[in-house]
């Protein structure tokens, strides 16, 4: 890669997308031969064209250096991950989001470092640094700065995690994930009319820290299809263990034939959970008709996330 530029240009110049990176536990950069002076930029941005036809199975960082130890840090693992896959997508970061976390916009040698602690595989071109880009559009707040967690969206499960069920009777609960490209990206289920049957669907995974999500909300989209003999509403729960688990929360009862976004305090989510429930060690998200009142209920869900 060559040494950056500052005028818009790219800080490494390519035709077109070069074959995805496949990525795991290294990084790559981009150095200038000498401390360039961006302290005039503090309203421009990092810009760069990324596919991802991988997404990161841990965290992922992006570093811009100003001479060791010197060195702003985003992480840009919960962004990554929101990208559908196999699609060109711009990235435009604040150049304040680095100068916040330590680095000095007045002597800055490496602009662009990105440090993966897993595997993943991406392609990027058109690097650049834009005066002020911040003030254009498609810019958002610093990533990594508590963003969504993303238990199931366009890229399919989080990484770890997979479907399952249970269910009181064989035969009460049917699913089927719907993929979209190459990821799934809905899961459709079914409750049989049998009677005092129970069930449920579980996204579950290895046990994973949310704690920061305990002051903000868990959301999710559903689109009924039937409500059968049920007359109350649907509900879903968190789980950190075998009887560590929240109460059975309430979504209401959507409307039939639409999609509907529901968002749950998470101070909702966690009142009457049992004393034992561990924010820090979520395994599992599950979605379900009323206990006792399943008969019938067809439903999809997507979209699952906890958001600050």
């Amino acid at each position: 890669m060559s040494a950056f530029e500052r005028s818009g240009r790219p800080l490494a110049n390519s035709r077109g997308f070069p074959k995805s990176s496949r990525i795991a536990r290294q990084s790559l950069f981009s150095k200038a031969a000498s401390g360039q002076n961006l302290s005039g930029y503090t309203d421009g941005t990092l810009e760069f064209d990324t596919v991802v036809s991988q997404a990161p199975a841990a965290a992922v960082q992006l570093h811009m250096d100003c001479g060791y130890p010197c060195r702003g840090t985003v992480d840009l693992t919960q962004t990554l991950r929101g990208l559908p896959l196999n699609v060109k997508q711009t990235l435009k970061i604040p150049l304040s989001c680095f100068a916040s976390a330590g680095a000095n916009l007045a002597s800055i040698d490496t602009p662009f470092s990105i440090e993966s602690m897993g595997a993943m595989a991406l392609a990027f071109t058109n690097l650049k640094v834009v005066k002020g880009g911040a003030l254009a559009g498609g810019v958002s707040g610093c990533p990594g700065q508590q963003g969504s967690f993303a238990l199931f969206g366009p890229n399919g499960v989080a990484p770890g995690f997979g479907f399952s069920s249970w269910q009181s009777t064989a035969g009460h609960v049917s699913w089927q994930v719907i993929q979209v490209g190459a990821a799934p990206a809905e899961i459709r289920m079914q409750f049989s009319n049998t009677v005092g049957a129970n069930g449920m669907v579980f996204i579950s995974g290895p046990a994973t820290d949310l704690s920061a999500y305990r002051a903000g909300r868990l959301t999710l989209e559903v689109y009924p299809y039937l409500y059968g003999s049920n007359t109350s509403d649907l509900t879903l729960k968190l789980e950190s263990g075998a009887g560590c688990a929240t109460a059975d929360i309430s979504i209401g009862r959507p409307p039939l034939g639409a999609w509907a976004t529901v968002s749950v305090p998470m101070s909702t989510v966690l009142a009457g959970a049992a004393a034992c429930l561990d924010l820090a060690r979520i395994g599992s998200f599950s979605v379900f008709p009323h206990w006792n009142d399943q008969r019938g209920v067809q439903m999809t869900v997507r979209n699952v996330a906890l958001r600050p």
